[in-house]
């Protein structure tokens, strides 16, 4: 996938104070639908909008961003205030700070460029995902309550520079 081609850029600050957050979608490829695993409904409330009241509960000093699969449906509706990005994946990784989904290689490849990634390994999520990615590049949270300290947090235990030295 061009791992080789991933640049470090954890020294480069993304553009103004607040910092952007990318919710990187994954299908749902296990029923068939490819419908984005955030419209799962998780005690009545869609993936994407428990993450958002999240966000909004906790005063984020950050904007949300969303990153349709490819594969997913198009018919995806995001909450106010979740902006839709389906630009060129070049320049994505200076333009985020922090990476939140499940098993994606979108979030194994922001770690290896220094950015921070958040997976998401929710248990009403579990029986979705079918194969993970046999290496700890990313802050593991198991409920959505536990996203603001994750954001907050310095990423302990996810050594951001695993690769540098080879």
């Amino acid at each position: 996938p061009g791992l080789e081609s991933i640049k470090n850029v954890s020294t480069q600050a993304t553009p103004g104070s607040n910092k952007n957050i990318l919710i990187v979608s994954q299908p749902n490829v296990l029923n068939g639908t490819f419908e984005s695993i955030f419209n799962v409904k998780i005690k009545k409330n869609r993936l994407i909008n428990l993450i958002h009241a999240a966000h909004l509960k906790n005063d984020f000093d950050s904007n949300l961003f969303f990153r349709p699969h490819p594969k997913d449906q198009d018919s995806f509706i995001l909450p106010n205030g979740i902006k839709l990005d389906k630009s060129n994946k070049k320049n994505i990784f200076i333009k985020y700070d922090i990476f939140i989904g499940f098993d994606s290689i979108l979030l194994f490849e922001a770690h290896l460029s220094g950015r921070k990634s958040i997976s998401l390994e929710l248990p009403e999520i579990d029986k979705i995902i079918s194969e993970s990615i046999p290496y700890n590049y990313s802050l593991n949270i198991n409920n959505i309550s536990h996203l603001h300290s994750a954001i907050s947090s310095k990423f302990k235990g996810v050594e951001q520079s695993v690769f540098a030295d080879s």
